[in-house]
């Protein structure tokens, strides 16, 4: 995410969600409630023109984008048919993969 000239609020709340970010990287404790807090804070921010299907930046859009990366991801790391995958599977396999590569 860019710093777009908004408010200072705004700023502020896209700071806090980066750090929780980073936080579920890392593993920190509450990592994953401290990052659905600062995401629904940074929403609450967003302006109507992000949802804009014809805005440059707009949340759909990248929203999208970035759940294909993943797929693409989880793909190459596994041969899963993610076509036809549950929920739960598909969890299972990214803490899986998590995991895995957490132990090299």
């Amino acid at each position: 995410m860019q710093f777009e000239g908004k408010n200072i609020i705004y700023n502020q709340a896209l700071i806090n969600k980066l750090k929780a970010e980073l936080n579920v990287i890392l593993e920190k404790a509450n990592a994953d409630d401290d990052l659905i807090q600062a995401q629904n804070e940074l929403l609450r921010h967003i302006t109507p023109n992000h949802w804009n299907l014809n805005y440059k930046n707009n949340q759909e859009k990248t929203i999208e984008l970035n759940f294909e990366e993943f797929m693409l991801a989880v793909k190459d790391q596994t041969t899963e048919d993610l076509e036809n995958i549950t929920t739960f599977r598909f969890y299972t396999l990214i803490d899986y993969i998590k995991n895995k590569n957490n132990g090299r």
